[in-house]
């Protein structure tokens, strides 16, 4: 058997042309070796694309559930503050209307109270709200739903 020597640019040929799936034609039993070896590089090549895409898959999921659980300590954190804001907006309003009680301040101030208050309870539904589309988040980036 005669030991045939191909070109950088042939063997490039030759196995773009398999990967392909285009047969040489009629110079198939020239190639035949080269055609197996051709398979060999194609298979590893694609099984090399696959992990590779596997891999970006699994670290951009991994990234996903990175990021949800990052915004959930910041809504945990975003919580705490706000409870802690319309408690203290509850005990400026106890304050308010007992001062108006005593005769100290003007019924303005109780009102004043009450929508500091009410804006703090706006804010902190706010923020329940976010922290539980967060959790919904949290469970599709896991795979829970199929939306």
């Amino acid at each position: 058997m005669a030991l045939t020597v191909y070109t950088r640019d042939e063997l490039r040929d030759i196995v773009l042309a398999h990967i392909r799936g285009r047969v040489p034609g009629a110079n198939a039993a020239k190639y035949s070796d080269y055609w197996m070896l051709a398979t060999a590089i194609a298979t590893v090549v694609h099984g090399d694309q696959a992990a590779a895409q596997y891999r970006v898959t699994v670290l951009q999921a991994f990234r996903n559930v990175a990021d949800v659980l990052r915004a959930l300590q910041y809504d945990a954190d975003t919580l705490k503050a706000q409870a802690d804001a319309e408690k203290a907006a509850r005990d400026t309003l106890a304050l308010a209307k007992e001062r108006y009680r005593l005769g100290a301040s003007s019924y303005l101030n109780v009102l004043d109270s009450q929508r500091s208050l009410y804006g703090s309870q706006q804010g902190l539904i706010s923020v329940r709200l976010a922290r539980l589309t967060n959790l919904v988040t949290l469970y599709k980036v896991l795979g829970g739903g199929s939306e």
